[in-house]
């Protein structure tokens, strides 16, 4: 088998370090692969990683500028600096070691004319686009058939690339590219995988090694707990931040964009052993569902009800949505069946799910109605009401292609279809807030009840009544004394002599003692 080698390979993975790359770089002797790599995609790989330090050193600079006067670390940014532009001149000569190592070919372009080229691009053939461009890709494409016709063996086309080689469904080749396998009689012989992973896994399936034994010590030893355990920690967590495609994962049908921010642990996982490689590394196929956060970008005039909004500006509106998300990928394990390295390769979501239907709606009922609703910002209710009615009924669909639609008709339908006053007095309480505020209050004054908790009897009368009866005859003592003190003070006055003298019997009968 001679796999042909895209530019796509080496953009998710460019230093030939992830476990597609490690496994073709043991295993590819023993399954008889040879990997070609043309000259024009190392070109490109170049050019990409160096844009991509590029936009490093940009973000390095802002750093620098914004803490490293003050924190005082303005040298490890230069040292960070310099150690980048260096990594970025010599990438060429890094990967072409790299790609010597796993003994991959370096393919020359091919021997095509440029009118052939020009041709091409007129017709808009694929994997030209609809303005015509697609140069490098063409020549790569040219390079699969040269190489298929020069062989006998198969021929697998390796490349992400499905909107410039694949059909509309992302399934096959487009229609162009098979007619030309056909015409060189090599159906069958020509595959289109879409990565390394999917390659590795094609080759575990259809070639097994000889030494079925470890196979079976693979699959006994492959417990679900530790490689469940191992998915979580290392493979999912790898995930955040990491983009995904709105219509794979069946987002909303205008989201421009979506990367994960948060991945729960797994609730659902199957595991398959497809193979082993050399030196008894075996190979696992997983599946994993996990509950998913992740932030979409979409146009202001989407219909965000019900999404949890994060941001609004003027070029649009980010989002947050949570949903159960597939993950699916390749693990390694050693000959014990631990988990070694592994990776994802593909999320969706399930295959049943509302959301990918409607992107399969979309894309039955053509362009038109995306145009119509960016050029009108029609409510999204009712695009999908004409995408459903269109979806339906082919002659509809015709006749809105064929037909203009009277301004005023559209004019009408931006209109809402329920007066807004209406809705808002819909949107007040039945109840008079002030009857409301009414039942709140209490029955009884609380001055009456604070006066009810008071003692009807005055403390003091209370406490008068505890004096006890001796206490009165002392009172009436001291008042005889002070009796007798004024008398004494009266006959002072009468007369020295007769207040000196011995009081006489008659006295003493009148005395208050007597």
């Amino acid at each position: 088998m001679i796999a042909l080698l895209d530019t796509t390979a080496f953009v998710a993975d460019p230093l030939c370090s992830g476990t597609a790359w490690r496994v073709l770089a043991h295993a590819a002797s023993t399954w008889n692969v040879r990997l070609v790599v043309p000259e024009v995609v190392i070109r490109e790989a170049v050019a990409g990683y160096r844009r991509r330090t590029a936009e490093a050193l940009v973000g390095l600079q802002r750093q620098k500028d914004k803490n490293g006067g003050a924190l005082g670390i303005s040298a490890i940014y230069d040292k960070a600096r310099a150690d980048i532009e260096t990594a970025a001149l010599r990438y060429p000569e890094d990967l072409q070691e790299l790609l010597r190592e796993i003994g991959a070919q370096i393919l020359a372009p091919p021997a095509v004319g440029h009118l052939e080229l020009v041709e091409r691009s007129t017709q808009r053939k694929k994997p030209c686009d609809g303005n015509g461009n697609g140069y490098r890709d063409t020549l790569n494409w040219i390079s699969v058939l040269e190489t298929a016709k020069g062989s006998s063996e198969d021929v697998v086309w390796i490349s992400d690339n499905s909107k410039d080689f694949g059909r509309e469904d992302g399934e096959g080749l487009h229609d162009d590219l098979a007619a030309e396998v056909t015409a060189i009689d090599a159906e069958g012989r020509i595959k289109w995988l879409k990565s390394l992973s999917e390659l590795i896994l094609e080759l575990t399936s259809e070639r097994w090694p000889e030494f079925s034994d470890d196979l079976r010590r693979i699959q006994e030893r492959l417990q679900s707990d530790s490689m469940e355990g191992y998915l979580n920690k290392e493979i999912l967590a790898g995930c955040m931040e990491r983009a995904i495609s709105p219509r794979m994962c069946g987002l909303p049908i205008q989201t421009r964009s979506a990367r994960i921010m948060a991945v729960g642990a797994l609730t659902e996982s199957t595991f398959s052993v497809r193979g082993a490689s050399a030196e008894d590394e075996g190979i696992i196929e997983f599946t994993a569902v996990c509950p998913t956060t992740a932030l979409m970008d979409l146009p202001v005039t989407a219909d965000i009800d019900g999404l949890e909004v994060d941001a609004i500006t003027d070029d649009g509106v980010t989002v947050w949505v949570s949903k159960d998300l597939h993950f699916t990928g390749i693990v390694t394990s050693d000959r014990y069946g631990r988990p070694v390295s592994g990776e994802v390769t593909r999320i969706s979501a399930s295959p049943d799910d509302p959301g990918r239907n409607a992107w399969s709606r979309t894309s039955a009922s053509g362009p038109l109605l995306e145009s119509l609703h960016a050029a009108m910002a029609l409510d999204p209710k009712i695009l999908a009401s004409f995408r459903d009615a269109m979806t339906a009924n082919s002659k509809l669909n015709e006749a809105l292609r064929n037909s203009l639609i009277d301004p005023k008709i559209l004019e009408a339908m931006r209109k809402p279809l329920i007066d807004p006053k209406l809705m808002a007095a819909m949107r007040k309480p039945l109840i008079d807030p002030k009857l409301m505020a009414a039942m709140r209050k209490p029955l009884i004054d609380p001055k009456l009840m604070a006066a009810m908790r008071k003692p009807l009897i005055d403390p003091k009368l209370t406490e008068a009544i505890r004096i006890p009866v001796a206490g009165l005859g002392a009172l009436e003592q001291f008042r005889n004394a002070s009796l007798k003190n004024q008398d004494s003070d009266s006959v002072a006055e009468d007369g020295g002599e007769e207040a000196s003298e011995e009081p006489t019997s008659e006295d003493d009968d009148s005395s208050p003692d007597k």
